[in-house]
């Protein structure tokens, strides 16, 4: 996926948001010193979530389906250190595996409810997934940021439902309905 696709696709998010006064509930863009710091936390960033984290970073909105809200750049480290404070068995293992239990170091949160960039080696790297309450991983969710962020632009312009949720908005705010 290309950077420009991040940069399309929030723009229909913002577009759809705009009409209902939703965009001061968007965090501002990363600054250069937020992706230094994510960087030189979690190592380097997939291209697409450092795009996407210049555009803004976090919201109090629930952006990405089925409700989850995106984190600003602090926000992702400072819930990523609480969770590495338990060191995990598998490290090793390709971007994109399963897991039972644990989380990760190379796993960077995005947003609330275990969403995640998942940053170990391998073709998958970049990959989105969401760890469960006990930190079990069934395998990604999206390829990368990019896709997710088509997707919920897909669900915008197409009223297209995302693994069965569709996305609504009003002035109070944004909702993802069965």
């Amino acid at each position: 996926m290309q950077n420009d696709l991040v940069v399309e696709s929030w723009g229909v998010i913002t577009a759809f948001l705009e009409p209902h006064g939703l965009l001061d509930r968007l965090g501002p863009p990363a600054t250069a010193g937020d992706l230094a710091a994510a960087a030189e936390v979690a190592g380097p960033l997939p291209a697409e979530l450092a795009r996407w984290w210049s555009l803004t970073s976090g919201a109090s909105l629930t952006l990405l389906p089925p409700g989850h809200v995106p984190y600003a750049v602090p926000a992702a480290l400072s819930v990523r250190k609480s969770h590495v404070d338990v060191p995990v068995p598998g490290e090793s293992a390709p971007a994109g595996t399963p897991r039972r239990v644990g989380w990760l170091p190379q796993w960077l949160p995005i947003a609330s409810d275990g969403l995640f960039v998942d940053l170990r080696a391998g073709a998958a790297r970049g990959c989105v997934g969401r760890a469960t309450s006990s930190l079990a991983f069934g395998g990604p969710r999206w390829i990368s940021v990019g896709a997710m962020l088509l997707a919920v632009a897909d669900a915008i312009r197409d009223d297209h439902p995302v693994d069965g949720w569709k996305i609504t908005a009003d002035d109070s705010g944004v909702a993802w309905i069965r």
